[in-house]
């Protein structure tokens, strides 16, 4: 059921775990379960839209990326959610990330070089963009330091999974309020992601979408107990690039962050707990 997607040399996927997992798939008013073997849930970080520029090794870290973030609509684009850009020795490394305050950004782990996983590290050379959102234009801001960071391995993924990072200058945007309480199960949620064109890969778009959260129940008897570790989604199809989406309650808080998902035909979204900010 759930398929790895390309990351580069940071790829990660579980072993393949026992068991049927069903995720209700919903079509009009009805809903048709569908069953089959699941390999393990996989992140999904990275945008590998094909055709994505690769960063050449004399270009300047302290220039923005050739990268383009853009909503759809940006009189209603939430001006707090960005993309956040690594370098990397091939395609750079690029996921979902959420303003908590003017110099403090939020996203998965994994997302970061395995030498940065730690509180401390410089982050120096890494991006976060932000799109135009109503009257305010869009801008990208260099990263200074990671303030905090979860030590996660590339072949983990039912484990919590987050990163904070220290932007080198403030933010001029509103951050999210967060509520480190667990979202109710079955209550409605909205995600907002970063996704690649599919065809253009310098370009990326910033979308909000509405899942389902599911319990435990929903997961653990094809995964195993660990599926408790973290939280789960349905009726929620999770893409390259969307690692680090918040999720929002319906007064726009933030719950939650994903950073791992099925296959997209079968809508399942993996997501950490946040820290608690106090």
């Amino acid at each position: 059921m759930f398929s790895s997607f390309p990351t580069g040399p940071r790829g990660r996927q579980a072993a393949r775990p026992a068991g049927v997992l069903v995720v209700a798939l919903v079509l009009g008013c009805a809903t048709s379960p569908v069953a089959g073997p699941p390999p393990a849930p996989t992140a999904v970080s990275t945008a590998s839209a094909g055709g994505s520029p690769r960063v050449a090794a004399e270009e300047d870290p302290h220039t923005p990326p050739p990268f383009d973030l853009r909503c759809e609509d940006p009189a209603a684009c939430p001006e707090s959610v960005g993309m956040v850009v690594f370098p990397a020795e091939g395609e750079p490394e690029r996921c979902t990330a959420a303003l908590l305050g003017p110099r403090r950004l939020l996203t998965a782990s994994h997302c970061l070089p395995v030498a940065l996983r730690a509180p401390g590290a410089s982050c120096r050379g890494a991006w976060a963009a932000f799109p135009q959102s109503g009257h305010r234009d869009a801008e990208w801001i260099e990263c200074d330091g990671v303030e905090a960071a979860l030590p996660v391995a590339d072949d983990e993924v039912l484990r919590p999974d987050y990163a904070v990072l220290r932007l080198r200058s403030p933010v001029s945007r509103v951050p999210l309020i967060v509520e480190p309480v667990a979202v109710r199960v079955g209550s409605i949620v909205t995600v907002v992601s970063v996704t690649p064109h599919r065809v253009y890969g310098t370009q990326h778009r910033l979308e909000a979408r509405l899942c389902r959260v599911r319990g435990v129940d929903f997961a653990e008897g094809a995964l195993g107990p660990r599926a408790a570790d973290v939280g789960w989604l349905s009726d929620c199809p999770i893409r390259p690039g969307n690692s680090g989406s918040p999720v929002l309650d319906r007064e726009g808080r933030l719950r939650a962050i994903v950073h791992g998902g099925s296959h997209p035909f079968f809508q399942v979204g993996v997501t950490s707990r946040i820290p608690d900010p106090g």
